[in-house]
């Protein structure tokens, strides 16, 4: 249960080390006792911490113990006899080896590969999270950023102050000229001075060939479009994390089903998603924000997570993705039912009870999909729900003011520079819920309003009038 911290060294160049003298050493298992192979591998340099925990014990049980260790030489633990150290092995012959009973690894692919197809038992050890984020390989690691607009633009900016080089991927040539002639992004995000290591540009094989972290920022309607352009150039290897909220129209796929069938060379494992209460302006300003990053894999949004994290922008991780783009997307069509309430003049109450039963919704859909139910009670869930429904920065919930003010839903886009995500999010969660037979009253009202021409005030009559029943839905 103790978890072994091991610093993290630059990976060096292989060279294959294959021997007379071990495969004798190898085979001397009748004498000296079976083989535990230690693999390190090219993630971890200095063993020294965990070779001292462990080898005595392996010792005292009767092995002997191979050690693979690929950057300088661990404390010598044991005689020559039943400890050996090598920089660089042919697992696989060492593996195959009839006296080799099993391996401890930090849990490389090719080492879990090559243990399972050899049959032999392995331990893996975690990859001591902790330090392993302010590595070498964390600290050099190319990160590009796609979409500018004022979410795109601050996490961009924020990584920069990290000391990333971000090469950001932008739409309108006219914020290009903003950025790199005045270091500001006056369309999406004025009045805040971006660092010199945001590097805008419109091509996009330079913002995302060969970086090793992507971020995806741009509208959940054109995430496909840009994807499928993009493709070519995002290596199999990158993370790709999304920052986008959105169900998309057609497919009803979250932004990380659209990466799936958009990046079919990048493995699921290795996409993420960002998400929870964070007003682009507010991050940008350094006001404390706390936020969660979601991935299949624990390891990935670890590492997601120690990249984007500051004293100021907190970062928790989860691995329900699905639950945390719900939240962050259906969030979106209660913020603007919420502004229309506002817009209406209403009052604390019913703001109040409508996001209550808009979670109650937002966590129906979430269960009929698989989502797990306590991810919406975290800051993907409510805490992004309170802020978009009640922030004078929102959108959503400003627009849903307008309608509730009078305004035509036409007249409000036409003047608005940037997407409110919540309007198109209405018309999927508006289908796929009446496909699965989730109750959504509240989001079936606000589509009728954005796209029917519903009036407000009957939406409102109907919602109140709807038969009486009990509050809480069963677990």
């Amino acid at each position: 249960n103790d978890r072994i911290i091991l610093p993290l060294l630059p990976p060096v160049a292989e060279t294959q080390v294959s021997s007379r003298d071990l495969t004798t050493w190898l085979d001397s298992g009748a004498h000296d006792g079976n083989v535990i192979y230690i693999s390190f591998g090219t993630m971890i340099g200095d063993a020294s911490e965990i070779t001292e925990t462990l080898i005595p014990i392996l010792l005292r049980n009767g092995k002997r113990v191979l050690v693979q260790t690929c950057a300088g030489s661990p404390k010598a633990i044991g005689n020559e006899r039943h400890v050996r150290y090598e920089s660089w092995l042919d697992q696989n012959a060492i593996l195959s080896h009839r006296l080799v009973d099993g391996i401890i690894t930090h849990g490389g692919a090719g080492t879990l590969q090559e243990a399972i197809w050899h049959a032999k038992p392995l331990l893996c050890l975690p990859h001591a999270w902790d330090q392993y984020y302010n590595s070498w390989v964390i600290e050099n690691l190319k990160i590009g950023v796609v979409g500018a607009g004022s979410w795109g633009t601050a996490l961009a900016n924020l990584l920069a102050a990290k000391g990333y080089g971000i090469d950001l991927w932008v739409y309108e040539s006219e914020v290009i000229a903003q950025i790199e002639q005045e270091r500001e992004n006056k369309v999406f995000l004025p009045e805040i001075l971006l660092g010199s290591t945001v590097k805008p540009t419109a091509d996009m094989a330079v913002a995302s060939g060969g970086k090793d972290l992507v971020l995806v920022v741009v509208p959940s309607h054109v995430m496909r479009e840009t994807m499928l352009q993009m493709r070519e150039h995002i290596p199999r290897e990158a993370i790709v994390v999304t920052a986008s909220k959105g169900i998309e129209n057609a497919t009803h796929l979250t932004m990380t089903g659209v990466l799936n069938q958009t990046l079919p060379h990048v493995p699921q494992e290795q996409l993420a998603v960002l998400s929870g209460p964070s007003f682009a302006r507010e991050v940008a300003m350094g006001f404390p924000t706390a936020v969660t990053v979601a991935a299949k894999d624990l390891a990935v949004a670890a590492l997601v997570q120690h990249v984007f994290a500051t004293s100021s922008f907190r970062v928790y991780t989860n691995d329900d993705v699905l639950g945390v783009e719900l939240g962050g997307a259906v969030k979106n069509v209660i913020a603007i039912a919420t502004g229309v309430i506002d817009g209406l003049g209403l009052g604390l109450n019913t703001r109040a009870a409508l996001i209550t039963r808009g979670q109650t919704e937002i966590r129906r859909l979430g269960v009929a999909l698989g989502a797990k139910p306590r991810t919406f009670t975290g800051l993907a869930g409510i805490g992004d729900l309170i802020l978009t429904c009640t922030g004078t920065l929102s959108r959503n919930h400003t627009l849903g003011q307008k309608i509730g003010r009078g305004m035509n839903l036409k007249d409000i886009l036409a003047e608005m520079r940037m997407v409110a995500e919540g309007v198109k999010t209405s018309q999927s969660v508006y289908n796929l819920s009446r496909k699965l037979g989730v109750e959504m009253p509240i989001c079936h009202a606000t589509y009728h309003i954005l796209y029917d021409d519903l009036a407000p005030e009957v939406a409102l009559q109907r919602l109140m009038t709807r038969e009486l029943k009990y509050e809480l839905d069963e677990e």
